[in-house]
């Protein structure tokens, strides 16, 4: 348990429109979910879908998918006890490529170890031009745009926090993907309807 100290002095008081409550206001509020509420009224959406697409791309930097000078993971790197391509041999993935190995898809246990696997797939790049259904953003979160194959394993996903009625999209993948799904987030309810439109 932490023991608040009043201070001496007077304490700088973060700005009225601070998403971070204090101590003090936290446990001013009755009710958690008051305190839920209170955080989430001060979070731009838009900010928060930046910093999402940020944290993927640094993740993705991590795991040598993507390049980018930019990005400065800092002390949040791998380490040097071992290399990633041991962790891909020993779990049989290829971050990379985005592929599993044969065994790892059957669940069998690590380590894998398979030297000899040969990652060869023609990887196919698609361009699609989506109509996104029209919708009224008021109670909207975000809007889910996904691609997924005939087996559901997701090949795209773009979450938009306005609204635009046309996305032009690329993917590349070694899988075809088989439909597109649009699948709204409310601020209310959670996920709502989706539809689902599949690609000729």
């Amino acid at each position: 348990m932490t023991c608040l100290k009043t201070a001496s002095t007077p304490q700088k008081q973060p700005p009225a429109n601070t998403a971070v409550c204090s101590v003090a206001e936290a446990l001013a509020l009755d009710n958690p979910l008051k305190l839920i509420v209170k955080l989430r009224a001060n979070i731009n959406k838009k900010l928060w879908y930046n910093f999402d697409s940020l944290c993927k791309d640094r993740v993705r930097c991590l795991l040598k998918q993507i390049e980018d000078p930019n990005i400065n993971l800092g002390k949040y790197i791998l380490g040097n006890v071992r290399m990633l391509e041991e962790y891909e041999l020993y779990a049989g993935i290829n971050f990379k490529k985005c592929l599993l190995h044969p065994d790892t898809i059957l669940q069998k246990n690590p380590p894998i170890n398979d030297i000899s696997y040969k990652w060869n797939f023609d990887i196919i790049y698609y361009t699609f031009t989506l109509n996104i259904p029209k919708i009224d953003m008021t109670e909207i979160m975000f809007l889910g745009i996904f691609v997924e194959d005939n087996h559901g394993t997701n090949l795209f996903r773009q979450d938009l926090t306005e609204y635009i009625d046309i996305l032009n999209i690329s993917i590349q993948t070694h899988l075809k993907p088989y439909k597109w799904v649009f699948w709204p987030y409310s601020k209310t309810v959670g996920w709502s309807d989706k539809i689902e439109v599949f690609i000729m």
